[in-house]
């Protein structure tokens, strides 16, 4: 039976001719929604989703318009749903890995030791060695505590262009505490 058929089948009270449906369109669903989604156990829940949703509305769909069309658009909202809820879950993990750098960054600072004085004079030697723009990318992101987009807004610049440079700060940074705190060991 061919999908056309199964759909009036279905229309007409038909229940398990829907499973016509899903033999027939079933790969070309799986396809579409893989071009869209890598990840092959939430594609194939998408897919699954996407003939329950195109059951419950079958009575709504026009069978002078093609049947893969809409069903591909069924698809692609819950691609896009899918697509929203990853993005507001990496927003979360990104604000909570902020939350716990700060936390242990206030742990550190709490627990400063005399020991912690040559690094942190290592530091300040290496941040003013740092250009003025670098130095103000710093103090905006770690001193004023902006986020990398409210940076980006704030400089003109594209919020990967800054995350980018602000690695790259942090890099040398690094490189340069290391740098002076083994000449000071040396002394």
């Amino acid at each position: 039976m061919d999908t056309e058929e199964a759909v009036l089948q279905v229309q007409q009270g038909n229940i398990e001719a829907f499973n016509g449906v899903i033999a027939n369109c079933h790969l070309t669903i799986r396809y579409f929604v893989a071009r869209r989604i890598p990840d092959d156990t939430e594609g194939e829940e998408i897919v699954h989703k996407t003939f329950i949703t195109a059951f419950e509305k079958l009575k709504e769909y026009r069978t002078e318009q093609s049947f893969i069309p809409w069903l591909r658009g069924i698809a692609l909202n819950h691609c896009r749903n899918a697509w929203r809820t990853k993005g507001r879950e990496s927003r979360l993990r990104g604000q909570l890995l902020e939350v716990k750098r700060a936390e242990l960054n206030l742990d550190q600072i709490e627990t400063q030791t005399e020991d912690d004085l040559p690094r942190s004079e290592a530091l300040k030697y290496c941040m003013q060695a740092l250009p003025s723009s670098e130095q103000q990318l710093i103090h905006l992101r770690f001193v004023d505590d902006l986020t990398v987009a409210a940076i980006a807004s704030t400089i003109d610049k594209k919020s990967e262009a800054v995350r980018h440079h602000l690695f790259r700060i942090r890099r040398r940074l690094r490189d340069c505490l290391a740098a002076r705190l083994l000449t000071e060991s040396r002394q």
